[in-house]
């Protein structure tokens, strides 16, 4: 039984175009509008966002495997702050990713994948970049499949 004190609805945007962990999808698509509300039970989250700051949106592709798959629904805080180690939201050079942000050795922003199949992407000095929002929580999208 959830306290309905917990709940928070949590705006869905962009049936159009989902975050890419991969590549990247195009950016200059995205509809930053709400097509959907998906129903939060998680005090911490409650607690900590009631401010409705919260946003989120489809993955496609599997660079985040094993930690986020294709499917799953990423809710993200809509913030241009970043801590190095954080999964963030970005728009790089009008491609859309949920990425891993970090520091390199000599400074540079990079975007780095949990999945080890994929090499990091230094952000250039010359690249528009934009830091959509952190990554709070990510919601499984399964289906059950046959035991038998």
């Amino acid at each position: 039984m959830h306290n309905i004190d917990l709940l928070t609805w949590i705006p869905v945007i962009s049936s159009e175009v989902k975050v890419s962990a991969g590549t990247g999808n195009c950016c200059e698509e995205i509809v930053w509008e709400e097509i959907d509300r998906f129903p939060l039970f998680d005090g911490k989250i409650a607690a900590l966002y009631s401010d409705n700051g919260l946003l989120s949106i489809y993955v496609d592709g599997d660079s985040m495997e094993p930690q986020i798959h294709d499917g799953d629904l990423v809710i993200f805080k809509r913030s241009q702050e970043w801590v190095s180690g954080n999964i963030v939201v970005v728009c790089l050079d009008g491609r859309l990713m949920v990425k891993g942000i970090v520091k390199g050795p000599e400074g540079e922003t990079r975007l780095r994948s949990l999945n080890k199949e994929y090499e990091d992407i230094i952000i250039g000095k010359a690249s528009f970049f934009l830091v959509y929002g952190r990554a709070l929580k990510i919601v499984r999208q399964w289906d059950p499949k046959p035991v038998l």
